[in-house]
């Protein structure tokens, strides 16, 4: 059994629908497995041109890369062979790494926020005109009534920061930490498009230009990049307070609990059968039992709605 963010799980939980134990959406959970995924790769990167650039730099200057670097295989002959030569494109190496990181991680905020806003919709379906929690979204879910949310998940994942937030805003309310950094966001936006566009290179420029050499791409030093992380970290988080608190709550397990079902042709939602597999099968998923009382309390939700 797993204890997150000091709860009392298994038998001691209880089921609320607007309440979320463990205080974060699924959406956020799976932000935040992006966020540790692109940490590690980020830092194992920054580890091995580390060592090997700090060997190619102390090396008998007679010696060329390859033989430095101990390459072998087939390839070995395409590495630059002139430590300088090395040293510089590694220089460059990290510009890009930088870059490409800077994408993953805009990429999976802009996922969290299509995905938690897409879930409170859902969750919380009045609120659109206004009447939050006024329809159980589960009541809907079983009677296979389908809205078409695209456009406004359009409007807060697309465009310039300061207009999604905007469109956010008239929905879900203000959010302050979120509204204090527009100003970063959208810098990370511009040279993330930057990146996508032109392999890091200022699109701003003229395209007939009077040199015949192509830019240079554009810096990103690690101090920046680990301060846009953790700006992005901050406003996933700032986002998925104000909506599991208003909106989601525990929806869901109960969304999951109805595509089990489905999946299963489960004839009764309360034989004793079912209850005890999708315990099991909701433990699994979410890395932690709540126990009998709570899953019993989650279907009868459920079947009320």
């Amino acid at each position: 059994m797993c204890v997150q963010n000091n709860l009392k799980v298994g038998r001691f939980m209880k089921f609320e629908r607007f309440t979320r134990s463990e205080g974060s959406s699924w959406a956020l959970w799976e932000f935040n497995e992006h966020e540790t995924q692109i940490n590690n790769i980020y830092w194992a990167s920054v580890a091995s041109l580390s060592y090997s650039t700090y060997t190619v730099r102390n090396a008998p200057k007679h010696e060329d890369v390859p033989t430095i670097l101990k390459a072998t295989g087939p390839n070995a002959t395409r590495f630059p062979a002139n430590p300088k030569i090395w040293l510089t494109t590694t220089a460059t190496l990290q510009d890009w790494t930088r870059g490409s990181f800077v994408m993953a991680a805009t990429g999976a905020l802009e996922r969290y926020v299509q995905r938690a806003v897409l879930t409170a919709l859902l969750s919380d379906p009045a609120l659109i005109y206004g009447k939050s929690r006024a329809i159980d979204g589960i009541a809907w879910l079983k009677l296979g009534i389908n809205v078409d949310h695209a456009f406004v998940l359009d409007t807060v994942t697309i465009g310039k920061w300061p207009q999604r937030y905007s469109a956010f805003k008239k929905i879900f309310g203000e959010v302050p930490l979120v509204k204090h950094h527009l100003a970063i966001l959208e810098e990370i936006r511009e040279f993330r498009n930057d990146v996508g566009h032109a392999f890091g290179r200022d699109l701003s420029h003229k395209l007939i230009s009077d040199t015949r050499s192509p830019q240079k791409m554009q810096k990103l030093k690690q101090q920046r990049l680990i301060e846009w992380l953790g700006v992005m970290s901050e406003v996933a988080k700032a986002l998925d307070e104000v909506l599991v608190a208003n909106h989601i709550g525990d929806f869901e397990p109960m969304h999951y609990f109805y595509t089990w079902q489905q999946k299963h042709r489960c004839t009764s939602t309360r034989s004793p059968q079912v209850e005890k597999e999708f315990r099991k099968a909701l433990g699994k998923e979410e890395g932690h039992s709540k126990g009998r009382s709570y899953v019993q309390e989650l279907i009868a939700a459920y079947d009320a709605a």
